[in-house]
């Protein structure tokens, strides 16, 4: 009888030939996984700041957000946008200072809804959505009605504003105009993740906001790595001026026009010699046109106010206000002065009769401590409240604006309304 002799396997350099090496290699893929997700995990990229939505055109929108990989901002970006049938766009993101990325989306269609997502490059180039996905509508069409909120100098990141925006967030508005100081102390880029992006979270994805820039929004080295950093706005200012310092949209039935008011003396850089002969020809030529029935402008410092903080604007009377009664214009939305004000119409410096001429608006207090109004106030004065923080609510048709201040208990403190023939436009 034959005997088969069975060896046993023998070790070589410490290993087991044979079946033992299978586990090891196991072991060995095991822990490169577990570093690969561990490096996944610890190069993940976060949102720091954002969804915003801002009015790029009368047809696109931008979104501006800010996200991080370890402490380092991110550079690049992309939106990942899907329409009503299902089509998908990747918009590339371009950076602007402190880490800011803005996207364009452009929109078919302003009633046809798209969702839009943020992804952001992981570990080796992993491809990561951060946040939730949003879904939009674009800017209304003509003769789609409207609402919108008017507020200012709210960027303080105190309870008041937060319990302001709450009262935002249950308006359910369209698009939001802010009159300036959204920041405070100072315009630091990180003030604004603080102070307007923690504050509005529940609104800023879906709602445009619009600002004007106040004197605290210029309380920084550079302009530039604040105010214009954060916000992408239209760049269609008159030639000379920087970008988005100026500029026009229009939203349903109404042309907006934010102007910088801040002088070269209160560390702005336009000087009353160049809003004479820069940005009046421009105003005029945006105001003349012919387009939306309603014709409303915003910027930080009023030319009529009854406050006894800060008075009057005179240069802005002088060189603007011409202009407004010269277009018709509608309404002025200011900040500034940390209040509540409707003035009466008023024309060439007079009260006039309802439609005759423009109401001016002071819309400051979002938040920042309250100023006291004269007493008495000024006769041109038809409403004001120096005693609650507030913010304006304006619905919009084609034949009527009607207005409410909304206070920060949900109360309302004034209503005003506008009314003008069907089918009129201006021009």
């Amino acid at each position: 009888m034959r005997t088969v002799s069975i060896s046993q396997p023998r070790r070589v350099g410490g290993l087991v030939r044979g079946g033992a090496f299978a586990p090891t290699l196991l072991i060995i893929v095991g822990l490169l996984i577990c570093g690969w997700a561990i490096l996944d995990r610890l190069y993940q990229p976060r949102l720091i700041c954002g969804p915003m939505l801002q009015v790029a055109d009368r047809d696109a929108v931008t979104v501006v957000w800010s996200a991080r990989v370890q402490r380092e901002a991110c550079e690049s970006g992309e939106l990942v946008v899907t329409d009503a049938n299902g089509g998908v766009r990747r918009l590339t993101a371009r950076g602007a200072e402190e880490g800011y990325l803005h996207a364009r989306i452009d929109l078919p269609s302003a009633t046809q809804p798209v969702e839009y997502r943020i992804v952001q490059h992981g570990f080796m180039g992993r491809r990561v959505q951060v946040g939730d996905a949003v879904r939009i509508r674009g800017p209304k069409p003509r003769g789609e009605p409207f609402r919108f909120l008017a507020f200012g100098d709210s960027g303080k990141g105190n309870e008041i504003q937060r319990r302001l925006a709450s009262q935002m967030v249950a308006a359910r508005p369209d698009l939001m105009i802010h009159t300036g100081d959204v920041a405070y102390p100072t315009g630091h880029a990180f003030l604004y993740e603080k102070n307007v992006f923690g504050p509005y979270q529940a609104l800023l994805p879906t709602v445009p906001l619009m600002p004007s820039p106040g004197n605290h929004d210029y309380d920084d080295e550079d302009f530039a790595h604040g105010y214009r950093s954060v916000f992408a706005l239209p760049e269609n200012g008159p030639p000379g001026v920087d970008a988005e310092r100026v500029y026009w949209f229009d939203f349903g039935d109404a042309r907006f026009v934010s102007l910088d008011s801040n002088p070269r003396s209160n560390d702005g850089v336009l000087s009353e010699a160049d809003m004479r002969s820069v940005i009046v020809p421009w105003l005029r030529q945006v105001l003349s046109e012919s387009g939306p029935a309603w014709r409303l402008v915003y910027f930080h410092h009023p030319p009529y106010t009854g406050c006894t903080r800060h008075k009057a604007e005179d240069r802005m009377k002088e060189i603007f206000c011409p202009v407004f009664d010269e277009c018709d214009v509608d309404m002025v939305f200011c900040g500034h002065n940390h209040l509540y004000e409707r003035t009466k119409p008023i024309r060439a410096g007079r009260i006039v009769g309802p439609g005759e001429g423009t109401v001016y608006i002071t819309s400051g207090a979002g938040g920042a401590d309250l100023y006291p109004e004269a007493a008495p106030p000024p006769d041109f004065m038809a409403a004001f409240n120096d005693r609650a923080h507030s913010f304006t609510r304006v619905d919009v048709s084609a034949e009527r604006i009607k207005l409410a201040q909304i206070g920060i208990d949900g109360s309302i403190l004034d209503t005003f309304e506008a009314a003008r023939a069907a089918g009129e436009t201006k021009r």
